[in-house]
C-alpha cells in the first residue's frame, strides 16, 4: 500500500471510529434521565439542591451539580458509575470559582487548583491515585511561587522553597515524612544569609546561627531536643559581643551577661526558670561595682545600692516586689548622708530630710502622696533656722518667715500660688524694720 492509500485510510478509520463513538453517546443518553432533588426553602419556596443525570438503571452518569439553599451553585462536575469523574469545580458564595480537582472513578487524579476571588492561582498539587505526588505550590497574586514543596506518596520529602515575592529566594529546608528534616537556611530579600540552623524530625537541633544583614553574626547558640541549651552569644551589628544568656532546655538557667563595646562585663545576674534570682551586680568599664541590686522571683526585692566609679556608696533605695518601698537615702562622695526620704509603694510619703556636707540639716519637710505639703524648714550650714512656711502641692503658700544667722527675723509675708502677695516686711539683724529691698536689676 502506497503512503497515499495509507494515510486515506487512516483517515477513513478515524472518522469511523468517531460516528461508531457518537452513536453510542447519543444511544446511552437516550435511556438517561434527568432527576431533581428538591428541598422546601424557608420562604415556602422550592429550591433545586442537587441535579444528577442518571442513566436507565439509576446509576449517575454524567454531570452532577450541587446547590446552596439561596440557589447558587456549590460544586458540578461528571460523574462516571456513581463516581466523581474528571474535572470537579467548587464555588465560593460569591460565585466565583474557588478549587478545581481531577478524579478518576472516585480517586482524586491529576491536578488540583485553588484561585482567588479574581480568578488567580493560589495554590496547585498533583495527585496520583489519591495520594499527592509531585510540587504543592503556593502562588502569590503576581503569580510568582510563594512556596514549593514535593509531595511522595502524600507525605512531604525533600527540599521545600520559600520565596520573597519578588521570587528572590527566602529560605530552603529538608524534610522527611512531613517533619522538617535536614538542614534549614534563610536568606533576607537581598539574598544574604539569614539564619543556618538543623533539624531532626520536626525539631531543632545542633548549632543554630542568626546574621546581621551586613553578613556580621548576631547570635549562635545550640538545641537539644527542640529546645535552646547551654549558652547563647549575641553580637552587635559590629560583631562585638553584647549579651550571653545560659539556657537549659528552652529555659533561661545560669549566668546572663552584658558588655560594653570594649568587651569588658557591664552587667551580670543569674536566672532560674526564666526568673532572676539574687543579685544583679552592674558594672563600670573599669571593673568597679556600680550597683547591687538584689531580685527574689524575678523582681527586685531588698537593698539596692548605687555606686561611683571609685566604690563609694551614692544611694541606697528599699524595694518590695519590683516597687521602691521603705527608706531612701543619697550620699555626699565622703560618705555623709545628702538626704533622707521614705517611699510607700513607689511613691514618697512622710518626712524627708536633707543635710549639708558637715552633717547639719538643710532642709526638713514632709510629703503626701508624692507631693511637698504642709510646713517646711530650711537651715543654714550651723544649723540654725534660716526660713519656715507651708507648702501645698509643692508650692509656697501662707505666712512664711525668714531668719539672720543671729536668729533674728529678716522678712515676713505670705504667699499664694507660689508667689508673693500682701505686705511684707523686712528687719536688720538688731530687729529693726528697714524698707523692702530693691529688686536687682536684670544684665541685659
Amino acid at each position: 500500500m502506497s503512503s497515499h492509500s495509507a494515510y486515506i485510510f487512516l483517515v477513513y478509520l478515524s472518522m469511523l471510529t468517531k460516528i461508531i463513538f457518537s452513536t453510542f453517546i447519543l444511544l446511552q443518553f437516550a435511556h438517561a434521565q434527568v432527576k431533581l432533588d428538591t428541598v422546601w426553602g424557608s420562604e415556602g419556596r422550592r429550591v433545586i439542591q442537587e441535579i444528577h443525570t442518571l442513566d436507565a438503571k439509576g446509576v449517575k452518569n454524567g454531570l452532577s451539580r450541587f446547590y446552596a439553599p439561596n440557589g447558587r451553585l456549590e460544586k458540578t462536575g461528571l460523574m462516571v458509575d456513581n463516581k466523581r469523574d474528571s474535572t470537579w469545580q467548587l464555588y465560593e458564595e460569591d460565585g466565583w470559582l474557588a478549587l478545581e480537582i481531577n478524579y478518576k472513578l472516585g480517586v482524586k487524579d491529576g491536578y488540583e487548583i485553588e484561585y482567588d476571588a479574581l480568578g488567580r492561582k493560589k495554590y496547585s498539587v498533583l495527585w496520583v491515585q489519591d495520594k499527592k505526588s509531585g510540587d504543592g505550590i503556593a502562588y502569590y497574586p503576581n503569580g510568582n511561587p510563594e512556596s514549593i514543596s514535593p509531595y511522595v506518596q502524600d507525605v512531604i520529602q525533600g527540599k521545600t522553597t520559600r520565596f520573597y515575592e519578588n521570587g528572590k529566594v527566602n529560605q530552603y529546608q529538608d524534610y522527611a515524612d512531613n517533619y522538617p528534616h535536614g538542614p534549614f537556611v534563610s536568606f533576607y530579600p537581598d539574598g544574604t544569609l539569614e539564619v543556618k540552623g538543623q533539624y531532626t524530625l520536626g525539631e531543632k537541633d545542633s548549632v543554630w546561627e542568626l546574621y546581621y544583614m551586613n553578613g556580621s553574626l548576631k547570635s549562635k547558640g545550640t538545641y537539644s531536643e527542640g529546645e535552646i541549651h547551654g549558652q547563647v552569644i549575641i553580637y552587635d551589628s559590629l560583631g562585638t559581643k553584647a549579651n550571653l544568656v545560659t539556657w537549659h532546655f528552652g529555659t533561661r538557667n545560669g549566668l546572663y551577661e552584658k558588655y560594653y563595646e570594649t568587651g569588658a562585663v557591664a552587667e551580670s545576674g543569674q536566672y532560674v526558670d526564666n526568673r532572676i534570682v539574687g543579685d544583679i551586680l552592674e558594672y563600670y568599664p573599669n571593673g568597679k561595682i556600680k550597683a547591687r541590686v538584689p531580685h527574689v522571683a524575678g523582681k527586685q526585692t531588698g537593698l539596692t545600692e548605687k555606686y561611683d566609679s571609685e566604690s563609694r556608696l551614692q544611694e541606697s533605695q528599699m524595694w518590695d516586689a519590683g516597687i521602691q518601698h521603705g527608706p531612701h537615702k543619697v550620699f555626699y562622695p565622703d560618705g555623709a548622708l545628702l538626704e533622707s526620704a521614705n517611699f510607700s509603694y513607689g511613691t514618697p510619703e512622710g518626712e524627708y530630710t536633707i543635710f549639708y556636707q558637715n552633717g547639719k540639716k538643710a532642709q526638713v519637710g514632709r510629703y503626701r502622696a508624692g507631693e511637698l505639703q504642709g510646713g517646711i524648714q530650711f537651715f543654714n550650714e550651723n544649723g540654725d533656722l534660716s526660713a519656715i512656711g507651708d507648702v501645698e502641692n509643692e508650692k509656697q503658700v501662707g505666712k512664711w518667715t525668714y531668719f539672720h544667722k543671729n536668729g533674728k527675723v529678716s522678712a515676713e509675708g505670705n504667699y499664694q500660688d507660689g508667689q508673693k502677695t500682701g505686705i511684707w516686711k523686712y528687719f536688720n539683724e538688731e530687729g529693726v524694720e528697714i524698707e523692702a529691698p530693691k529688686p536687682e536689676k536684670r544684665q541685659e
